[in-house]
């Protein structure tokens, strides 16, 4: 079993979109071109007119979080042994900026990206002499949106699982067969209305529109 606590600062990071100036429009205002205001709204500044939005070395990120496995044989027994494996991220926080003023994008679609709260990864194994088999599954959290509902109102995307399974024989020391499913319950990826990404609809960084997937290897050691 194993358990780690880390924290990253960063300064001097690169600052190349366009969100990072909407999220903190007062740490960036030396590069947001405004109208004079209306002198008739007090207190409410000119609408933009245009973002210098240049690459530039301005922004800062502390982060923080835990990761968390383990990892189980189970005692051999007459129909086989068993295993079970497991490793989680919990990300505390993720936040970027500046001069004292920082954004937490840590469960929302920040900047150009999404930092989930939760992922893992966990398996459970089975062998019994040349038969072996893994099932995997993999999770992450759902979180806001980039944009939100028509009525101003935060989006949620669902949170995304996947299940694999692969299954292999080994025929000799030397010959080995494995089939699998990858996606086996043919899983979508959750809606997004992130424009980032040339793929509308969903955030290709980190779901799979492929749908389920069948495959197999033969493989043949010379030893």
């Amino acid at each position: 079993m194993s358990l780690d606590y880390s924290r990253v600062e960063k300064r001097d990071v690169i600052t190349y979109s366009e969100g990072a100036f909407f999220e903190n429009p007062v740490f960036y205002s030396s590069f947001i071109t405004r109208v004079p205001a209306d002198p008739s709204l007090p207190g409410i500044p000119g609408y933009i007119e245009s973002i210098d939005a240049r690459p530039r070395n301005t922004a800062s990120l502390d982060t923080s979080g835990i990761d968390v496995g383990f990892d189980l044989k189970l005692p051999q027994t007459s129909i086989g042994r068993f295993g079970i494996g497991f490793s989680g991220t919990y990300v505390i926080e993720y936040k970027t900026g500046g001069g004292g003023s920082f954004v937490d994008g840590v469960g929302k679609f920040s900047n150009d990206q999404v930092v989930q709260r939760w992922r893992h990864l966990a398996t459970v194994n089975y062998d019994q002499g040349p038969w072996a088999a893994t099932l995997t599954q993999t999770f992450y959290l759902g979180y806001r949106d980039q944009n939100p509902l028509p009525n101003g109102q935060p989006r949620r995307v669902g949170s995304y699982e996947l299940w694999d399974l692969t299954g292999s024989w080994a025929a000799s020391k030397q010959l080995k067969f494995r089939l699998g499913v990858k996606n086996l319950f043919d899983r979508n990826p959750p809606v997004s209305n992130q424009i980032y990404s040339f793929l509308a609809g969903y955030d290709p960084n980190y779901t799979d529109p492929r749908g389920r997937l069948f495959f197999g290897s033969v493989s043949y050691s010379f030893k």
